[in-house]
C-alpha cells in the first residue's frame, strides 16, 4: 500500500487517508500506456482499500480487482482483467465493452449503465441488478431474464437473442434488430424502438409491415423519424427510430 500511495503522491493525485482507506478525489487512471502525457499511475495492482470518488479506470497491467474496491465510475474497456469481484456495487457507470469478460460476477450491481458491448458473455446471472440501462450488444447472450426493468436505455443489436423477455420495461430507448427477433411480447413497455443498422436523414411517416405477420409489429402504428441522442454516446448519429402507437391496423 506503501507503494501506491507514493505513486499517488509522486504524480500530484489529490487523495486522503481515512479509517485506514485510500481516498482519492475524482478520477484515477491505473495501469501502463504507452501514451507519455497519460496521468496514469504507473502500477500493476489495485490496492484492496482505494476508494475512488468518480471514475476509476484500468489499464494494461492490472489482471484483477480486489473485493473491497470502492468507485462511482469502473472503465475496464480494454482491460486484461478476465473477471471481476463478486458482491461488486457500482453506483454509476460500468464501462466493459471489449473487455475480456467472459462472465458477470454474482450480486453486481450497478446504478447507471452496465456496457459489455462486443465481450464473448454468454449469461446475465440471476443476481444482477441495473437501475439505468444495459447494453449487451455483440455479446453471446440468448435469454434475457423476465420482468427487466430499466429506467433508460437497452442495446440489443447483433447477438444470437431469440426473443424478448416478458414483461420487459425500458424507460426510454429499445436498440435492437428487429429482423432477428421470432418474437415481440405484447407486454413490452417502451417509448421508442429503435434498429440502429439503418439510418435516416429524412422525416417521413408510414405505417411498418416488414416485419412480417409472426410477431406483434402487425398490430402497431409505426411513424419513422430521424432522431439523435444528445448526450447518450451518439452525439454523431443519427437513428431511425421507431414511435410505437398501439391502433388497429386495418
Amino acid at each position: 500500500m506503501t507503494d501506491f500511495i507514493d505513486k499517488l503522491a509522486a504524480n500530484g493525485v489529490a487523495f486522503t487517508l481515512q479509517d485506514g482507506r485510500i481516498i482519492v478525489e475524482g478520477d484515477l487512471r491505473v495501469g501502463f500506456t504507452l501514451e507519455p502525457e497519460d496521468p496514469a499511475i504507473p502500477c500493476d495492482y489495485i490496492p484492496a482499500n482505494l476508494t475512488v470518488t468518480n471514475t476509476l479506470t484500468i489499464l494494461s497491467g492490472i489482471h484483477s480487482i480486489p473485493a473491497g474496491l470502492v468507485a462511482r465510475n469502473l472503465f475496464i474497456s480494454y482491460s486484461e482483467l478476465e473477471s471481476l469481484p463478486d458482491n461488486l456495487t457500482i453506483t454509476g457507470t460500468l464501462m466493459a465493452n471489449s473487455s475480456r469478460l467472459k462472465y458477470l460476477p454474482e450480486n453486481l450491481t450497478v446504478g447507471r449503465v452496465l456496457d459489455i458491448m462486443c465481450t464473448d458473455i454468454a449469461y446475465l446471472p440471476d443476481t444482477l441488478k441495473v437501475a439505468g440501462s444495459m447494453m449487451l450488444s455483440n455479446t453471446r447472450i440468448t435469454t434475457l431474464p423476465d420482468n427487466l426493468h430499466l429506467e433508460e436505455n437497452l442495446a440489443l443489436e447483433a447477438m444470437p437473442l431469440q426473443a424478448l423477455p416478458k414483461n420487459l420495461k425500458v424507460g426510454h430507448s429499445l436498440y435492437l434488430d428487429a429482423v432477428a427477433l421470432k418474437r415481440i411480447p405484447e407486454c413490452i413497455s417502451c417509448p421508442v424502438i429503435v434498429n440502429a443498422k439503418q439510418k435516416c436523414h429524412h422525416r417521413c411517416e408510414t405505417e411498418m409491415s416488414c416485419f412480417g405477420s409472426e410477431n406483434a409489429f402487425d398490430r402497431l402504428a409505426i411513424y419513422f423519424r430521424a432522431f439523435s441522442f444528445p448526450n447518450r454516446n451518439h452525439e454523431n448519429d443519427n437513428f431511425l427510430v421507431y414511435n410505437l402507437v398501439y391502433k388497429a391496423i386495418a
